[in-house]
């Protein structure tokens, strides 16, 4: 009976225990530096913009090459994203649609 009263008493400290918190070290990565650099003149001119008409947004899930200052009726049709980057001309711009 005395050894049953002594387990009861001891049973709550025995589970508080084995709930407590193990306290582990954290390790903190420190983030690369930031370094700053200038932006590279774009083949389309300073202001790196171009104006391409809605019209001629390729569809969802496919691409198109676009040429600046080329007339948007003699621009290549959309097609495959692996195909239009693989004929993209120098000072190109590949869209996704």
């Amino acid at each position: 009976m005395r050894l049953a009263r002594i387990s009861l008493a001891v049973l709550p400290l025995v589970l508080l225990a084995a709930c407590t918190v193990n306290p582990r070290p954290v390790v903190v990565n420190t983030p690369p530096a930031v370094v700053a650099t200038t932006p590279a003149t774009t083949a389309m001119g300073a202001s790196g913009s171009i104006v391409i008409p809605m019209s001629a947004m390729p569809p969802a899930g496919l691409c198109r090459v676009w040429v600046p200052g080329v007339d948007p009726a003699a621009q290549q049709l959309p097609g495959n994203c692996a195909d239009a980057a693989s004929k993209l001309p120098a000072g190109g711009v590949l869209i996704r649609g």
